[in-house]
């Protein structure tokens, strides 16, 4: 059993309109903002949370992913978790075929997300 943690500052507008093509994929975008995020908001929760997710994994695959190696699946705003499935290579190369869990909380002062997943093998 391994964790991951992260925590990020949200990023600016500007940083997300740059960088959220390159970590999320639009339907990973349109659950969260369909859920209230703004863009900004979503793409800084997928980045911390793939993320956490390749520091819980990492000590098991000794390999470094990418953002397209999980795909955010379901939110649930109530319990703050977010369930994401690995990807085919996940699947083939290391074995990972179950989701993986990321718990998220907001700062007090709301200006960071810290991110948390345990990952057992």
């Amino acid at each position: 059993m391994s964790l991951g943690v992260d925590i990020q500052e949200i990023i600016t507008s500007e940083q997300s309109d740059h960088i959220h093509t390159l970590i999320s994929t639009p339907n990973e975008i349109a659950l969260l903002q369909k859920n209230g995020l703004s863009l900004k908001c979503a793409t800084t929760l997928l980045f911390s949370a793939k993320e956490a997710i390749y520091k819980s994994i990492y000590p098991h695959i000794k390999k470094i992913i990418g953002f397209n190696s999980v795909a955010l699946i379901e939110l649930n705003i109530t319990e703050q978790k977010l369930t994401f499935s690995p990807s085919i290579t996940l699947c083939k190369q290391f074995g990972i075929s179950r989701n993986i869990y990321c718990q998220y909380r907001n700062t007090e002062d709301s200006n960071a997300i810290i991110t948390f997943c345990i990952y057992q093998q």
